[in-house]
């Protein structure tokens, strides 16, 4: 974080808040909107240097990523012109915030992987995007996190619950399905496949519908056909 800071110019301890113009946008729309990110947005390098850019990702996490890489690349030598360039063409791979419209909802499938730190990420973004009373998050099982993976599951269950309150939640897989007597309010569903007919009869047109789980799930079987 000190390099990062000293880097763009910035505080150190760097402030959470710092580079939050970086996540956030307005849709086609004209509506604030950060699904996806349109608006351009400028780079301030301690050097004096600046440079703006067209960043198309969303939420405050992927801009951090995006001035960290900014701030190593200016450290090894890279131009700043070079770097916004290459910011702007910054796509992501498939089942990455993949956006979908069908039959009137807006599906978002993020379930290429998964694991605790990405999932409070997520939850942060939806937070603040989204009406959480019309919100659908279907969450699966994260894997490979070892003899605490019930309580991870546990602590990713609480933390939807209270940060994305009033939206309903789906937790798909056999390690969420452990704790089915612990969150009433949750619908527990076995597996993927099992989860397209509770999904779709969940939502409603209008609704935001949001996935993610580990890449072994294959949440995406639970979206309907296009």
């Amino acid at each position: 974080a000190d390099v990062l800071a000293a880097q763009l110019g910035l505080p150190s301890p760097l402030p959470a808040a710092a580079l939050r113009r970086l996540a956030q946008g307005k849709g086609p729309d004209g509506r604030e909107d950060e699904w996806l990110c349109l608006d351009p947005v400028r780079l301030n390098f301690a050097d004096g240097a600046s440079e703006k850019i067209e960043w198309r990702l969303s939420g405050a996490h992927q801009a951090l990523n995006a001035a960290g890489t900014a701030a190593v690349a200016r450290f090894f030598g890279i131009a700043p012109a070079v770097i916004a360039r290459g910011l702007a063409a910054t796509t992501l791979p498939g089942m990455r915030m993949a956006r979908s419209e069908i039959g009137g909802v807006t599906y978002v499938n993020d379930a290429y992987n998964a694991n605790p730190g990405s999932m409070a990420a997520s939850f942060r973004l939806l937070a603040e995007s989204t009406d959480r009373a019309k919100l659908v998050l279907l969450v699966g099982d994260m894997l490979e996190l070892g003899a605490g993976e019930l309580a991870e599951h546990a602590g990713i269950l609480k933390l939807a619950g209270s940060a994305l309150e009033g939206a309903r939640i789906i937790a798909v897989g056999p390690r969420f399905g452990k704790l089915a007597g612990e969150f009433p309010g949750v619908t527990f569903v076995g597996d993927a496949e099992a989860a397209r007919a509770v999904l779709a009869a969940a939502v409603h047109p209008g609704d935001p519908v949001f996935l993610k789980a580990s890449r072994s799930i294959g949440l995406e079987k639970a979206l309907p056909a296009c």
